[in-house]
Order: C-alpha cells, then structure tokens, then sequence
C-alpha cells in the first residue's frame, strides 16, 4: 500500500468521490483543489495527514508550475496521477464565444498537466512503474459537441497528448489512458440549463444521468495493476 497518488481537480464530485473510494490503495494522496469546500474538509479531517491539500489555479501557469515543487519538498514521487480538473461547461453558440474561454480550456484542461508530467514521467521511467489516467468526455467518443466547442477543443487536446505519451512511454512499465463518461450529474453541470441537463437525461438509459460513483470503478481500475497492458486507450462509461 505503500502507494502514492496526485489528483488534479479533487474539490469536484468527481474528485472528492475518488478520494473517498480509494484511500484504502494510498499511504499518500497530494489533492489539488481551486475552492476549499466542506467535503474536501471532512476527507481531511478522516484521513488525517495521508491526505495533503494543495490549493492552486490551474488557469494560472504559474500556480500549476509550483505544484511539483510542493510535492517534491517532501521528497515524494507521485505513483499515479489522475487529471480531472477542468472548467465547468458552459454551453455557447460558437460566433458569441469569448475567444478568451478556448485559452482558459486549454489552460487548465492541457497547459497546467504540461510541467507536473515533465516533473514526474521520468521518475516514474526510472522506477520501471506509474499510472496517469485523465478525464476526458463523451465529446472525444460519438456524442457531436453542441455548443461546447471550447470544452470540446481542451479535451481532444488531451487525447492527443494520451495517444502520444503512451506511445513515447510504452514498455517502460508506465501506462497513460483516458477515460470519456458521458454526462455525470455533480455541480460541474452548474452552469448548463436545467432544461437541457433534463432532456439530455431523459434520452439516456434510465433516464438518468451517471453519478460519480459510476466512473470511480473505471478510475481505479486503470490505477490498478490488473490494467498494466492498457496503454493509450480512451475508456467509454454510459
């Protein structure tokens, strides 16, 4: 158990789910979060020092390049590292867009992941082991992104850096893949009209979305060592 695992995003459900759920598989967990809430508080107050909080803006270069210093003054490598953070989606018609948002996408999406993986990739060579696992979207599968060209953009964006790293590290014992849930319901969706989140739910099996409880499994799953030959792949959850 003597694991240790950087998550990127963990103020989200989604990343606050994860935490919950796996735990059990780290003596270490380094969470990156934007906004202190009240479950990042109890996670901290159960799990103690296994869990360190690092606050930084992932849209903000210089924050996401001091994340590694953080972690290596305690002369720590991470053994997994999963990206989830992203900024919410906002659903936009494409000629009312402000240019700026496709730059804040790729920022915290792709840019901010740049320094921690030039940080950490090669420690993970060395030692011969590591698992990176990002979220991605059901936009990069079959689902045509309406009105979310920005969100769109950053997270293909993250598909081709997937399908190159894996290419780049495969053999070396450390394993980079994707995984594209469709539409989780958490307050990521915050900013998406109601009426759409309800339609869109309304034609799902179901007729419901999915909840962070059923993306946790595939998370771990790539995270665990039964998933060593999967390398570039880009995991669909419906």
């Amino acid at each position: 158990m003597d694991k240790r695992l950087l998550l990127l995003g963990a103020s989200s459900d989604l990343g606050a789910a994860l935490i919950r759920s796996a735990s059990v598989d780290y003596s270490q967990i380094f969470a990156q979060y934007l906004h202190m809430n009240d479950t990042l508080r109890s996670l901290k107050e159960d799990l103690g020092e296994k869990l360190t909080l690092l606050q930084a803006d992932l849209s903000v270069p210089a924050e996401a390049s001091k994340l590694p210093e953080a972690i290596l003054t305690e002369q720590k490598i991470p053994d997994h590292i999963v990206h989830l953070a992203s900024p919410r989606l906002k659903p936009e018609r494409f000629h009312k867009l402000n240019p700026d948002v496709f730059s804040e996408h790729m920022r915290v999406d792709l840019f901010s992941l740049v320094p921690i993986l030039r940080a950490f990739l090669p420690q993970m060579k060395k030692q011969k082991y590591g698992r990176v696992v990002m979220i991605l979207s059901a936009y990069t599968q079959d689902i045509k992104p309406k009105f979310a060209a920005p969100y769109a953009c950053g997270k293909y964006a993250l598909l081709g850096l997937i399908q190159s790293l894996a290419s780049e590290y495969d053999g070396t014992g450390v394993t980079i893949n994707g995984i594209s849930p469709d539409m989780i319901q958490t307050k990521f969706l915050s900013e998406m009209p109601r009426l759409m989140v309800e339609q869109y739910a309304d034609n799902r099996p179901g007729k419901k979305l999915l909840s962070p409880e059923d993306v946790v499994p595939v998370v771990r799953f790539l995270l665990s060592d039964e998933a060593s030959g999967l390398n570039g792949t880009n995991i669909s959850v419906r």
